[in-house]
């Protein structure tokens, strides 16, 4: 590890001065994984027709998932999204889920087809 580190420019995030370091460390684990995964041409693009598009998040309640959420809902996807507590499906449906499937008590991939 070191105290200071080069890269290129456009990998760097300036972070909102309200925000600290710790906080901030979160957003490119979670969101850069996400949009690398949805968003790159060479994986799937919602970008360029999100409106037919429709994406399956495992694990909605996790912070990958919640990244997955946003991102796919502020482009126009229907979302999907699978957990295993009551407590997980209550809060990825007040993130915006629009499909909920709890994976102990359901076939996911009947429910999606």
């Amino acid at each position: 590890y070191a105290e200071y580190a080069v890269c290129p420019q456009e990998q760097v995030l300036e972070l909102p001065k309200e925000m600290s370091l710790i906080q901030g460390a979160g957003i490119p684990e979670n969101y850069w994984t996400v949009w690398a995964n949805l968003f790159d041409p060479q994986f799937g693009n919602l970008v360029t027709d999100p409106t037919n598009k429709s994406m399956l998040v495992h694990g909605g309640a996790g912070g990958i998932g919640f990244a997955a959420l946003t991102l796919g809902r502020a482009f126009g996807a229907k979302t999907i999204t699978t957990v295993s507590t009551p407590e997980k499906a209550d809060a990825v449906r007040r993130w915006g889920a629009d499909v909920v499937i709890d994976y102990t008590k359901e076939d996911f991939v009947a429910k999606v087809k």
